[in-house]
């Protein structure tokens, strides 16, 4: 065991291009094998239905972070597919399990930070929470992301969160290179303040963020 990710990629082109539904269809016994599995259930080429019925199948299984997010990248879709993705995610964020939730957050990052589907994200991963150290990561991830493309529409949901998840959303956003430096500083003086119970957790400073 300990097989590094670009040979395993490498080797479910192969399963791919073979009996993949096999692989599948049989239960993992190890790491490696989840990994194949959320490599290969985005990569090989199938009707939007049947895929759907893996990730149902698969995705209440992950018990890792790493296999969580290799299964969640930007995906190719059709417009059907998407729809029914974006529906599952909403089922999944619902659910209360730790890494069910992560997949809906991070797919939801991955693949639908758009106009669409900005408003419903934001709600989607703020409204629902769990004590769980990889949810409140991928929330705080996910809502990073949503900054850099909507600051003014994310900064109040980050206002708003527990302490704890404000913190990790707004390191994550002080990490991107995409966010202006004096923005990561008005957040992080924000959030000092009210973490300090010294500014309503319901106001926004989100007026004065820098216009590129």
């Amino acid at each position: 065991y300990g097989v590094r990710v670009p040979h395993l990629r490498r080797l479910a082109k192969q399963i791919a291009a073979e009996d993949w539904q096999a692989f599948l269809a049989t239960e993992s016994t190890c790491f490696e094998e989840d990994m194949l599995k959320s490599i290969l259930i985005p990569m090989v080429r199938m009707p939007a239905t049947e895929r759907l019925a893996y990730l149902r199948k698969f995705v209440p299984t992950i018990r890792n972070w790493a296999v969580c997010d290799t299964l969640c990248g930007k995906w190719k879709m059709n417009t059907t597919e998407r729809l029914l993705v974006w529906d599952y995610c909403l089922e999944e964020i619902a659910s209360g399990e730790e890494y069910r939730m992560r997949f809906a957050a991070v797919t939801m990052m991955s693949n639908y930070i758009e106009d669409e589907h900005i408003w419903d994200i934001l709600y989607q991963v703020t409204e629902h929470s769990h004590e769980g150290y990889y949810y409140k990561m991928a929330v705080a991830w996910c809502l990073s992301y949503c900054y850099v493309m909507f600051p003014y529409e994310t900064e109040e949901f980050i206002f708003n969160l527990e302490p704890d998840v404000m913190t990790m959303t707004v390191q994550k956003i002080c990490d991107s290179y995409r966010v202006e430096p004096d923005d990561k500083e008005r957040l992080k003086t924000v959030k000092k303040m009210l973490l300090a119970n010294r500014l309503p957790r319901t106001q926004s400073t989100a007026g004065n963020i820098r216009r590129k």
